[in-house]
């Protein structure tokens, strides 16, 4: 077994000596990926994507990052008291609260995850989906917003 190792480590030894290799060991890690990273944003991307180290945001996009927030926290309180609380609007709160919920967090996961792929040119190979994916969203809350109102009136 030991034998078995050495032999091994002859092997890695003769792999790490390669010139390729040696200049990217004796750099900082950063340097690396920047030097990496800033050819890719610069040669595929579109300018408009690139992050702005200004540190500001908008203000609406605070602002309704704060709402979800106390939304969010709000439903901490609401669950329990639509235990001790049976009505039928007690019911359609709770709902329509997980809902909108719901709905937040996948126009999250949609803006951050579908966005049509871009290509090498840096243009968007499928602008068309950036938009579907909001109809989507928009068609699947509507659908569940008028099923919970019906189950209201009924």
């Amino acid at each position: 077994m030991a034998l078995s190792l050495l032999r091994a480590s002859r092997g890695l030894q003769r792999f790490a000596t390669r010139p390729q290799l040696v200049t990217l060991q004796h750099q900082p890690p950063l340097a690396i990926l920047s030097r990496h990273s800033a050819h890719n944003l610069t040669e595929k991307s579109d300018p408009s994507a690139v992050y702005d180290p200004s540190g500001e945001m908008d203000h609406d996009i605070v602002s309704k990052w704060k709402i979800e927030r106390l939304f969010a926290g709000s439903m901490i309180a609401v669950l329990p008291a639509a235990f001790v609380i049976e009505h039928p609007i007690m019911n359609y709160l709770v709902a329509t609260a997980f809902i909108v919920h719901g709905h937040w967090g996948l126009e999250g996961v949609f803006t951050d995850y579908i966005h049509g792929y871009p290509s090498e040119t840096g243009r968007r190979r499928y602008p068309w989906v950036k938009s579907a994916r909001m109809v989507v969203l928009y068609i699947l809350t509507t659908t569940s917003l008028a099923g919970n109102t019906a189950q209201l009136v009924v």
